[in-house]
Order: structure tokens, then sequence, then C-alpha cells
């Protein structure tokens, strides 16, 4: 498996700097960023931190103006008929704000294929993201929901939260999530992926982040293909494993069954108690002479 991924990365690497070459890649329209968001204190600055170690990844702390300009877009789409009337559609301001964020994040830091954004207020305005970056893809991290509320009050990050209104900072919490979630679930499983931060089975949720990043649309489509190839034909390998162990179990406990069986028709013909019987009608005991070792070293 590492192999297969050394294998993708290295075809990553050389599909990113061909159509570099040649390319508006960061075209604001076909910008591959990576967003990354979730309650308070689920985990999501470790995770921008573990894939800022990756060499194609950048992922700086987060740009606190981000969420101020999602949030006035979003105000002025419900009042356009004044901007409409000075030549600004809703298209211009989308472009407008894509743009913005766009500079802010790859300004911040050296230019690597992927750029990384991680702010949890801005996540609250997914559908938007997903409006101005249609190439982007969103990790939401979550975390059970007593333990981060529980966390937040400790650290004291949250003064609306503390220990009087726990079931209040809970229910919070509950609707904020379940926001996410929709709106995770309306963007599509190809383009928004849910984890659960567990650092117990981290493999397996790295290797699904891992799989989930690769599949990016701009640079990544011979990749995704490849990687669902490998994927398909492991999830197969895997389910005919599981078939043949069935079929094995199974042909194991009719010989079981089968064996059993014979036992009780012989116990049925041949009863215990008659084979003891006919074993000690059968056998003749002779009372055989004691020798005496003695008297014949003697005589």
């Amino acid at each position: 498996m590492l192999n297969q991924l050394n294998s993708i990365e290295h075809h990553c690497q050389t599909l990113y700097k061909r159509i570099e070459k040649k390319s508006n890649l960061y075209n604001v329209s076909d910008l591959p960023f990576i967003f990354i968001g979730g309650h308070t204190n689920t985990g999501t600055d470790l995770m921008g931190n573990i894939l800022d170690t990756h060499s194609m990844v950048r992922c700086r702390p987060k740009p606190i103006i981000t969420k101020f300009l999602l949030r006035y877009r979003k105000n002025r789409l419900h009042s356009m008929e004044r901007l409409v009337e000075s030549g600004i559609t809703a298209a211009v301001l989308n472009n407008a704000v894509a743009a913005f964020i766009a500079t802010i994040i790859k300004e911040m830091g050296p230019r690597t294929p992927r750029l990384c954004h991680s702010d949890l207020e801005s996540f609250d305005y997914l559908e938007d993201l997903n409006i101005l970056f249609p190439k982007g893809k969103f990790i939401h991290i979550v975390q059970d929901g007593r333990a981060t509320i529980a966390s937040e009050i400790a650290r004291n990050i949250n003064s609306n939260y503390t220990s009087e209104n726990i079931t209040e900072a809970i229910l919070t919490w509950d609707d904020v999530t379940t926001q996410t979630l929709e709106d995770c679930e309306n963007i599509g499983s190809e383009k928004c992926l849910t984890l659960t931060f567990n650092l117990f089975n981290y493999s397996i949720m790295f290797l699904k982040l891992a799989l989930f990043l690769l599949c990016m649309t701009v640079l990544y489509d011979d990749v995704c293909a490849a990687a669902n190839d490998t994927t398909t034909a492991t999830a197969e390998k895997e389910k005919h494993a599981k078939v043949d162990k069935s079929v094995k179990n199974a042909d194991k406990d009719n010989h079981d069954d089968e064996k059993d069986e014979d036992e009780e028709d012989d116990l049925k013909v041949h009863p215990v108690g008659a084979k003891s019987e006919k074993k000690t009608e059968d056998v003749e005991v002779v009372d055989e002479p004691v020798v005496d070792d003695v008297n014949i070293t003697k005589k």
C-alpha cells in the first residue's frame, strides 16, 4: 500500500509540473483549495499541522479576514437591487470575493501544489465556499460533543460556555454540527469528507484522508481512477476471501453435522450398555499361576 501511495504521489507531482507550465492553474475557478473546519477544539489545527508537514501541501494558520468577506457577501446577496443598478451582479460579487480570499491564501506562504485554508468560522459558510471554489475539497472534523464542550469550559475558550449551562452549550454544538453535516452532504461525498478525529485508529483515518485528497478534480483525474481501481480490486479480493471463508466454514459445519449423525446412528444400533456386556461375555478371565522368582533362583 505504501508503494502504491508513493507511486501516486510521484505521478501527482509530474502532472502538477506539466500543467503548471502551460496553464492558468491559479485562476480562481480552478483553485483546488483544501478547506478544514468543524466546531472549536475538535482537532482542526492538528489536522492542518499534519497536512502542512507534507511537501505538496501548505496549510498556514487561519486568515481572520476571510469570515468577514464571506459574511459581507452573504448579506449583500439578500439586497442586490442597488448593486445591480450600479452594474455589480451576483457573479461579479462572487468573483471579487473569491479572488480576494484566493489572494490572501496564496500570499500567506510559499507556493505549493495544494493550498490549505483552516478556519472554523469560515467553515460556517460551507456551501458559499463551494460556490466560490468549485474545485475545492472540504474536510469536516467531528468529535464527541461532550468532550468538546468540557474542553472548551476547562480552557475558557468560549466565555458563553460555563459549568452552569453545559446542557445549553451541548445543544448549541449539536445544532452547529448538524447544520454542517447537512451542508457537507448537500455538497457531495466526493468533495466533502467528514472525519471523526481518532488517534487510536489513525492509520485508517489518514489512509481515507489521503485517498480523498489525491482525487482532486484539477490535477488528479487519472490518479483518482487508479486509486479507485486499486480500492475496487482490494475490495473484490476481500469480498472473495470472505466468500471462500464462509464456504469453508459451511463445509466444515456440514461435515461436523454428518459426523454427529453417524455417531448417533452407531449409538442407536449399538447402545453403550450392550457393548460393555458383549465385551464382558467374550473375555474369559484365566487365573495364571503366580511364579515365585525367589524359589526359582534357589532351585
